[in-house]
């Protein structure tokens, strides 16, 4: 028997400390089987969120349900979620089968059947053989996929991950990251994971949370989120984007019309966008060409700068109105470039997003 997924449903929780908000008012809803990652700066809330899904946590305001059932009031134990925290929190004194088996003997599972689950969780995460080992005697990886073991086990409907592989070097991070998907695909457990890299989330989620400040500022899947930011925040947090100061002129069928400096563009309207006054064009840097051939956008600049990056050239260019943007092309078309020399930038409505600024703008 092997674990699944449940839907979870948090509803309108709010949670302050002293006069600080952590979250405002967060409604969320989960599919079973889902992969979703809450992303955002430190202090947005996520770990907050996740810390009240697993009890550890009570909000002041707000419902948590899971599978149909209400759980906010349990405590942990008593709930069908298990969390894997940054640290991993492994018994020193036990060996890795003994600190997979805990939740187990707490549980007061038989012993054969205990040691067949511990066995099949070990296999799971690709530690066969290890049982015996001492805890201490393991690696960063090893000891993060110990508590997963740990944590997966008792087959909890959700799995709560607080930024788990933080505490790795960037290439074990990597390859974690694609053994934590291929453990949910194959478990179909429900993964709620807290991080704030982008690339981590965007890696393995199903769906994206974008937090800040206490609140959802965006939610969806990676690719929707990436290619169309709900405003300044999204665009700039999830990957990189230039964020074009410009003027809005209108509509053209679907498109929003803008204007830099003297040349009209057009762009996808994101929400609440005026119809004139100030505006940021949201615009990756892939997205950019410096050969536009037949773009619908196309404006004139000078390169500023070009960086040498091997598979690639970024291309810092100074726009008319004195805007910098960045441009990442191939090395063919940047080796044609030269610092202080005139180019044109393309790029497609679609491949850009009109915006409100931020009040400070």
């Amino acid at each position: 028997m092997t674990p699944s997924g449940a839907s979870v449903s948090i509803r309108a929780v709010a949670k302050s400390f002293g006069d600080t908000a952590a979250l405002r008012d967060v409604s969320l809803e989960l599919g079973s089987g889902e992969f979703v990652s809450l992303l955002g700066p430190s202090g947005c809330g996520k770990t907050s969120l996740l810390r009240i899904v697993g009890g550890f946590l009570e909000p002041d305001q707000g419902e948590v349900w899971v599978g149909g059932e209400r759980i906010d009031g349990l405590p942990p134990n008593k709930r069908p979620v298990n969390t894997v925290f940054q640290s991993y929190a492994l018994f020193s004194h036990k060996t890795v089968a003994g600190n997979v088996a805990f939740p187990l003997e707490v549980a007061k599972v038989g012993k054969a059947e205990r040691r067949e689950r511990v066995e099949e969780m070990l296999a799971m995460v690709r530690l066969e053989g290890f049982g015996e080992r001492p805890v201490s005697a393991l690696s960063g990886g090893q000891a993060q996929r110990v508590a997963l073991a740990r944590a997966l086990v008792a087959r909890p409907a959700v799995l709560l991950l607080d930024e788990p592989l933080a505490a790795l070097d960037l290439k074990l991070r990597k390859a974690m990251q694609l053994e934590l998907r291929r453990i949910h695909d194959r478990l179909g457990t429900t993964f709620v994971y807290v991080t704030h890299d982008q690339e981590e989330a965007l890696t393995m989620s199903d769906r994206i949370v974008l937090m800040n400040e206490g609140a959802i500022v965006q939610e969806g899947e990676p690719r929707a989120i990436y290619d169309l930011p709900a405003d300044p925040f999204a665009s700039d947090f999830l990957g990189e984007a230039n964020l074009i100061e410009a003027e809005a002129a209108g509509r053209t069928g679907e498109l929003a019309v803008a204007r830099i400096g003297s040349k009209r563009i057009l762009a996808r309207p994101g929400p609440e966008v005026p119809a004139s006054g100030p505006v940021l064009i949201s615009l990756r840097p892939e997205r950019i060409s410096t050969a536009p051939g037949a773009a619908a956008n196309r404006v004139p600049g000078r390169v500023q700068r070009l960086v040498f990056l091997g598979h690639a050239v970024r291309v810092l260019v100074e726009l008319e109105n004195g805007a910098v943007v960045t441009a990442q092309v191939s090395r063919g078309d940047g080796d044609g470039l030269a610092e202080g020399g005139s180019v044109e930038l393309g790029w497609e409505p679609e491949d850009a997003v009109l915006m409100e600024p931020p009040a400070a703008l």
